[in-house]
């Protein structure tokens, strides 16, 4: 029996949600029902926001899995499914989870936004009068305070006034001929009166309190207090004050990864790779891209409280990056934006500190607290910028944004990227088609751009070491009484096929833009006739491609580290050449306006 029940729980486990909306809702129900409410719960976690409600109602028990629901999960599934489409939700959630909601959902920043106010004391009225009751006794006196006084003013009747005589003068709605109620308009009286009457009817000692507060308290001092018990609360679920949150992108010295490495080196990490395991992660875990590696070692983990722990650390994470980068709490997207860039600097500290060792990273996770992962892995964006900033720029600093201009395409749009406040990578290094900026996702993307970097640093040594050629050669003043011209029109490969094509012609290593006629010239040296028959007709010769990067080499005297960066350059530079003049050796006259691999006497 034992053998069996062992056999049988893993089947349970691994139940997916597409598995129950497949199946007949009888069977459906009776899947589910016969799963833990543990497991239930990470069933319905599992599955996207919007199908959540349908899933907890085959519960037999839906209350008390809906209470199990964290709180921000349970915000996201009210907003995804829609607040007027799920009462069946709303009227089951305990008084934390409502509090927790009102925090994200009725806060503009620092203010209250009454008009979702309302629009959950609407909803609220649906569910059943115990929920309100609850809410009212329960909630901040503050709170209610504050919302009185934007909905409604109150009159009160004096004990020297007589009701007849004053009719006239007080607002016409009143529940006990005491205090008189002015709405704001039709909503806020549609919406008041069922709470009044309610909070009148359950305790009559607190109505009179609140209706005398409302009187006399002041919206301003209100709102304050409000805001400092909201702060309070929200910060618990990692939304907290803004000088804190930036502490999120605080840089990781490698003495304080030492450090915290030092007490995992003596622990054993035994086995290599694993099965998945029969844990799901939460539906939220899937954004952004499928490969990641931390990803994949999440699903390796076996232990539910160590899974729950690292996502709810993860999401705190996200919420401290909100608050630090300025995007709005209630927003969808904006979560979804925080949480990519967070699973995508966790996964770099990942793939660092373990070495990208499947049995070390499951420890790492087990054992690290999400948010250094997360800083471990900006860190190594951090650094790209901050080597970036180290190559020499003495030079570039009286001509502004003149550097990402003197280097086109993948490089120029790399070095724009880490100039950001916050470093951005450039997707292109990824892939032909890619131009978008994003954060750093992998460890791939890092060692990518640090290449790039390298290309940088010797092509700059090059032009400006070797060559000595003065940045102001390079940029072309303005136009007297014309918009400002490219900040800086000559770039690095056309400078260097520039300089090249010089040297072939007359010996001399120097930048003097280039004749038609001499660029003629240059072609019909260094291009061969493509004995393939296949198109260009002309292809450079494989002796030139040699001895220019033997040139080169000897004008840098590269060390060894820098020989790949050499490489590379040398290597876009004449893959600029053959593709721009494979097809014009043989022309008769070339349109210089057409061609930019080199810079032409104008």
């Amino acid at each position: 029996m034992n053998t069996v029940a062992q056999h049988e729980t893993p089947k349970q486990e691994a139940l997916s949600y597409e598995q129950l909306f497949l199946a007949e809702p009888h069977t459906a129900q009776e899947l589910f029902n016969n799963l833990s409410v543990e497991e239930q719960l990470s069933v319905v976690l599992s599955a996207p926001w919007e199908k959540r409600q349908k899933l907890i109602l085959l519960a037999q028990n839906p209350d008390e899995l809906i209470q199990m629901l964290p709180e921000e999960e349970l915000y996201w599934t009210i907003k995804e499914t829609g607040i007027a489409d799920a009462l069946p939700l709303i009227a089951r959630i305990s008084f934390e989870q409502l509090q927790y909601i009102l925090d994200i959902d009725c806060w503009n920043k620092d203010r209250i936004e009454v008009s979702q106010v309302v629009e959950w004391l609407r909803v609220m009225l649906r569910c059943q009068e115990t929920k309100v009751r609850e809410w009212l006794i329960k909630t901040d006196e503050q709170f209610l305070n504050f919302i009185f006084k934007k909905l409604f003013t109150i009159s009160k009747l004096r004990e020297d006034m007589d009701p007849v005589e004053v009719a006239d003068q007080l607002p016409s709605w009143t529940l006990d001929g005491m205090y008189y109620f002015h709405f704001a308009d039709d909503d806020a009286r549609v919406v008041c009166i069922p709470f009044l009457h309610l909070l009148y009817k359950t305790d009559s000692t607190l109505f009179y309190h609140l209706m005398e507060n409302t009187i006399w308290s002041f919206e301003a001092e209100l709102e304050e207090e409000l805001l400092r018990l909201r702060q309070s609360r929200v910060a618990e679920k990692g939304f907290p004050e803004l000088e804190e949150a930036l502490q999120v992108y605080q840089y990781v010295r490698a003495e304080q990864i030492e450090s915290m490495l030092k007490p995992l080196a003596g622990v054993g990490i035994a086995g290599g790779a694993e099965k998945s395991s029969q844990l799901t992660l939460r539906h939220v875990m899937e954004t952004g891209r499928e490969s990641l590696f931390l990803r994949q070692m999440l699903r390796l983990l076996d232990d539910r409280a160590a899974l729950d722990r690292i996502q709810r650390e993860l999401i705190h994470t996200a919420n401290q990056v909100i608050v630090a980068d300025g995007l709005e709490t209630r927003d969808i997207s904006c979560l979804k934006k925080a949480l990519q860039k967070v699973l995508g600097y966790s996964n770099i500290g990942l793939e660092v500190l373990s070495k990208q060792d499947e049995a070390a990273a499951r420890h790492l996770l087990e054992t690290l607290p999400m948010r250094f992962l997360f800083r471990a892995g900006y860190s190594q964006a951090l650094d790209l910028q901050r080597r970036l900033q180290r190559i020499p720029v003495t030079r570039w600093r009286t001509h502004g944004a003149a550097r990402r201009h003197f280097f086109d395409g993948t490089w120029g749009a790399t070095i724009e990227g880490l100039s950001q406040i916050r470093p951005r990578y450039y997707e292109g290094n990824s892939r032909p088609d890619g131009f978008l900026f994003r954060d750093f996702e992998s460890l791939d993307e890092i060692l990518a751009t640090r290449r790039v970097l390298d290309i940088v640093a010797v092509a700059e040594k090059l032009f400006f070491d070797a060559l000595g050629i003065p940045v102001d050669q390079l940029i072309k003043p303005p136009e007297p009484e014309q918009p400002p011209a490219e900040p800086f029109p000559v770039q690095a490969r056309p400078l260097f096929l520039t300089v090249l094509a010089r040297q072939v012609l007359s010996g001399a290593t120097a930048f003097v833009p280039l004749t038609a006629k001499e660029m003629q010239r240059f072609l019909a040296a260094v291009f061969i006739r493509n004995e393939t028959g296949a198109v260009p007709p002309h292809v450079i010769k494989t002796e030139f491609c040699q001895e220019t990067r033997a040139w080169v080499k000897n004008l840098l005297h590269p060390a060894e580290q820098e020989q790949a960066a050499v490489e590379a350059f040398v290597e876009s530079c004449l893959g600029l050449l053959q593709e721009q003049c494979g097809g014009l050796v043989e022309n008769e006259s070339l349109d210089t306006r057409f061609i930019t691999a080199v810079i032409f006497n104008t």
